[in-house]
């Protein structure tokens, strides 16, 4: 059997040393294509939103600064008459039965709640997506640290294997020279370096100094490398963790900011609802809706300023809206946000019976819906002919609709200023007998009107 070349001997250690750092290179490699995550595009499974809203166990609340400009945004009083923004408002009574044929009764408490759950809901859902995706950015980070953590552990790890086989191969070569050179000290002094024999007595001992030496550091670089591996498995772990929280993070983000918009696509429906309650709600303290409130005030600053020798107000115009139709309600009916009356309101034929008069059809039914006889229409109960004549549009929608209370309040505002000065009791009187040819219709519009005078308007 032929013997080995030293030359050979030492390529072969050199190839296999190189070897190894490739294979470790290679470990390195992979850990970092393992470390990279799931393919864009693998399908997870994803949570889905729960619900819009704030869960009742959060203590969540917005800044009430912040509550009530957002309220405002939604659902602007700048459309009110400037005062009325400071009226407290009620819900009306439902009507007698529940009847709900001119439309449901809207509750302002109810819903101005609504709004404010809704505005609260998508503030908590925007704060919680911004909380998640903060959260993402922190795990984010600390894989990036772990990452680099395992690759160090892993070149680290690869190290200590070679040193381990280098020891492991040192001492085995320990042992196959004290095997070869067994027949005496002379024989295994030859093999050693001289200056390995320094500090024993004899190379026999330095032999066995040197076997415990390398066994020692074999075992101490087994033990790093076991520490290593188990330190490795828990930084993996933690790895896998993090990818964890972070998907869960991702799901926490996208399921708010499906609830933050599902929120915000309510929000004008929501506010356009709590607006329509406001101005159909009655005025605390009176027996009329803000919306017919609003028509009376500005149909009375609006004709006096046209006409500033008329000094007409709003509670002038309040009576006569309170006995002609119950402000808008005559019927069951009621006003709506946009002014008009939910029903129209028609009068009886002024056909000369009943105490009326006798008025043939002056508008072809087009007013009225009446070919034979004239009837009054509308909250002010104006007749075709009047309301031909002096028909005004008091809400600038460049409609003049008898049934719409801004534009019937404008018209008997015009039509009582045609009297005089209506601070002086008499021109009042004088006024009202002249919308309705009735002394005792007058007493009780003048009854009504200066119980609405005692009602305060704020500047």
């Amino acid at each position: 059997m032929g013997q080995t070349s030293p030359c050979a001997s030492v390529r072969s250690l050199v190839w296999r040393s190189v070897s190894r750092k490739l294979t470790a290179v290679a470990c390195v490699l992979g850990a970092l294509a393992s470390l990279a995550g799931p393919a864009v595009g693998q399908d997870d499974e994803v949570d889905q939103p729960t619900g819009t809203g704030v869960p009742a166990d959060e203590d969540f609340e917005l800044d009430e600064e912040i509550l009530r400009a957002r309220i405002e945004r939604w659902a602007p009083n700048e459309e009110l008459s400037a005062g009325l923004e400071q009226l407290e408002v009620r819900a009306p009574a439902p009507l007698p039965g529940g009847d709900t044929s001119v439309g449901p009764v809207l509750d302002y408490d109810e819903a101005y709640r609504e709004l404010v759950e809704m505005i609260e809901a998508e503030a908590y859902a925007i704060e919680r997506r911004e909380d998640a995706l903060l959260d993402i950015d922190r795990l984010t980070l600390a894989q990036a640290l772990e990452r680099k953590r395992l690759i160090e552990l892993r070149g680290e790890e690869a190290e200590l294997a070679l040193d381990l086989d280098d020891a492991e191969t040192a001492l085995r070569g320990l042992a196959v020279r004290s095997f070869v050179h067994a027949g005496g000290d002379d024989e295994l002094e030859v093999s050693l370096d001289p200056s390995e024999l320094r500090s024993a007595s004899s190379p026999a001992e330095f032999a066995d100094q040197l076997a415990d030496s390398l066994a020692s550091d074999r075992d101490r670089l087994a033990e790093r490398l076991i520490t290593n591996r188990r330190v490795q498995q828990a930084t993996v772990n933690e790895l896998a963790d993090l990818a964890g929280r972070k998907a869960d993070a991702a799901n926490e983000a996208e399921n708010q900011q499906v609830l933050a918009y599902e929120a915000a696509l309510r929000l004008p429906e929501l506010g356009q609802a709590l607006s329509d309650a406001r101005w159909t709600s009655l005025v605390v303290g009176l027996d009329m809706s803000i919306v017919v409130l609003d028509a009376y005030v500005r149909a009375a600053r609006s004709t006096s300023a046209e006409r500033p020798g008329c000094n007409i107000e709003w509670w002038m115009l309040a009576g006569i809206g309170r006995v002609e139709s119950g402000h808008g309600t005559f019927g069951g009916t009621r006003v709506g946000a946009d002014g008009r009356t939910l029903d129209e309101i028609i009068g009886i034929p002024l056909d000369g019976t009943n105490g009326t008069a006798l008025i043939t059809d002056t508008d072809g039914g087009v007013i009225d819906l009446d070919v034979v006889f004239d009837r009054a229409v509308g909250p002010m109960q104006f007749i075709p002919g009047t309301w031909s004549f002096i028909g005004t549009d008091g809400d600038e929608d460049e409609l003049i609709d008898p049934h719409n209370i801004y534009d019937a309040a404008a018209t008997a505002a015009r039509y009582l200023c045609t009297s005089g000065d209506l601070q002086a009791p008499d021109i009042l009187a004088r006024a009202y007998f002249s919308y309705n040819h009735d002394l005792e219709y007058v007493a009780k519009v003048t009854g009504f009107a200066q119980a609405y005078r005692q009602f305060p308007i704020p500047s």
